[in-house]
């Protein structure tokens, strides 16, 4: 029944043109999740377009690992959201220390892209004062939507200087941790389907607006 439901479905979308591309990220971040502590919002922003996709009839999953984004010149202008070269990882306690997109067909879309800016200062200053702000001489896109095979590579860099000036770099999640994270990653979005409840909903009542 769930691969005719999917066949369904996929016959329905409507067909996922630059500009329908467009206004699915302005739906998905039109809405923000607000919380008690700094953090990033890439499995919110993730899970909202889900949401959105599954919504228009597009089949999507979500992805766990790392990203790295040179905002400049200079290892410090790396903006890491990950472990050592950019791969995803869980803390001694559990915690992501790592990044979640979706994976759509063969295309990698990240709908998160337009907070690192104001939310890598503020973890920034929050967590590590000593630190100097990246200097954002290239903004992040608003979004990601590119071919998987463009911006994801299964192995952590070892070297910055194969990096591309304001181009991100997505990276697989540690295999040793995989376990760990399966464990995991179905509460965290549990708890956020939750929480985050009628945010999800109005980001679904607005995707099913767009025109088709």
């Amino acid at each position: 029944m769930g691969e005719v439901k999917r066949r369904r479905e996929a016959l329905n979308a409507p067909e996922l043109t630059t500009e329908l591309k467009q206004q699915i990220a302005n739906v998905v971040r039109s809405v923000t999740l607000i919380t008690s502590q700094t953090g990033g919002m890439c499995l919110f922003r993730a899970l909202s377009g889900h949401v959105a996709l599954t919504a228009l009839g597009f089949q999507s999953s979500l992805m766990y690992g790392g990203c790295l984004f040179p905002a400049a010149p200079g290892d410090l202008n790396i903006l890491s959201m990950g472990g050592p070269g950019g791969i995803g990882m869980l803390s001694e306690d559990g915690m992501l220390i790592g990044h979640v997109w979706l994976k759509v067909g063969t295309d990698l879309v990240d709908f998160s892209a337009g907070d690192w800016h104001v939310q890598s200062d503020e973890m920034t200053e929050e967590y590590f004062p000593d630190l100097p702000l990246i200097d954002w001489q290239i903004e992040p896109p608003p979004f990601v939507w590119e071919k998987m095979n463009n911006v994801y590579f299964t192995a952590p860099v070892s070297d910055f200087d194969v990096l591309t000036l304001g181009k991100p770099r997505y990276c697989a999640f540690l295999r040793d941790h995989a376990e760990m994270l399966r464990n995991r990653q179905k509460a965290w979005v549990d708890h956020l389907r939750t929480t985050a409840g009628p945010l999800l909903n109005s980001v679904r009542h607005s995707a099913t607006e767009l025109p088709g």
